[in-house]
């Protein structure tokens, strides 16, 4: 399967509920590109995902800068190219820079299972990169076997939250970890979930809340599918409450956000 990355841009017309495309451009037809994670600033786009190697197959990490019309301004991408990349997210830090993060899956295997490592990384707007951390397993029964960052936020003391998943004690099971980091990604300290020993527990958003505490979503494997999952810490990680939503069949929380009013809202996929 190919993927080719399109940039769509579609004003709304709030007096007539109408939508119209402004413009629809495939950037590169040369090239297999899956796009993660899109920011605006008040003269570019900024555009971060994964790029297929055309040699090794593999899935290195692309960078495009845009003007507003979807003109190529700046691309660059990293990886070894014998190594798979998952891009998740990008944000804004304060000082207007961007910083991102994602999963690398080495070539060495631990328990005939490939390694896998989070990291991040901090990029200029011109996608120069700053500096970049990785963050391996060393706790868990199958040290260095995966440890993978799917969110990220930017903390009030100007660090980084970090949330992920790592391999757990037996097989098949995978732990929510937050990590703490100063604001050059150096780790200050981390939380596992001991929660649900045996299971699979995905999280693919963290959000700070009014508290100065985060609100983690994501799934949860449950032995039979996959809920939704909330799971609530205070500002050092530490566990206040968590919330399962979904029916018979699969669901998911992709995103939640803590709300102006001191609540969270949260967006389910619900199947049937």
């Amino acid at each position: 399967m190919k993927y080719l990355f399109f940039i769509v841009s579609i004003v709304t017309c709030l007096l007539s509920n109408a939508q119209q495309v402004y413009f629809n451009k495939l950037i590169r037809n040369d090239i297999a590109e899956q796009p993660t994670a899109i920011l605006e600033d008040d003269s570019c786009y900024y555009v971060f995902g994964g790029q297929i190697d055309s040699i090794t197959s593999k899935q290195k990490i692309f960078f495009y800068k845009l003007g507003k019309n979807a003109n190529l301004l700046k691309y660059c991408y990293w990886g070894d190219a014998y190594k798979t990349y998952g891009a998740c997210k990008m944000i804004f830090t304060s000082d207007n820079n961007l910083v991102s993060c994602g999963i690398i899956i080495d070539t060495i295997q631990v328990d005939s299972m490939p390694v896998g490592y989070g990291f991040i990384q901090k990029m200029n707007k011109n996608g120069d990169t700053l500096w970049r951390q990785k963050y391996f397993d060393t706790i868990s029964l199958y040290k260095g076997s995966f440890l993978g960052i799917r969110s990220l936020q930017e903390t009030y003391d100007k660090g980084y939250i970090l949330s992920g998943h790592i391999k757990g004690s037996v097989k098949n099971e995978y732990r929510q970890i937050l990590i703490k980091t100063d604001s050059l990604g150096y780790g200050q300290w981390y939380k596992l979930s001991n929660k649900h020993p045996g299971y699979e527990i995905y999280p693919w958003s963290i959000s700070i809340t009014s508290d100065t505490g985060y609100i983690v979503a994501g799934r949860y494997w449950n032995g039979q599918n996959y809920d939704g999952w909330l799971y609530k810490t205070d500002q050092y990680g530490n566990s206040q409450w968590e919330k399962f939503l979904g029916g018979q069949y699969d669901d998911w929380i992709e995103s939640a956000i803590a709300t102006s009013d001191g609540n969270i809202a949260c967006v389910l996929t619900d199947t049937y």
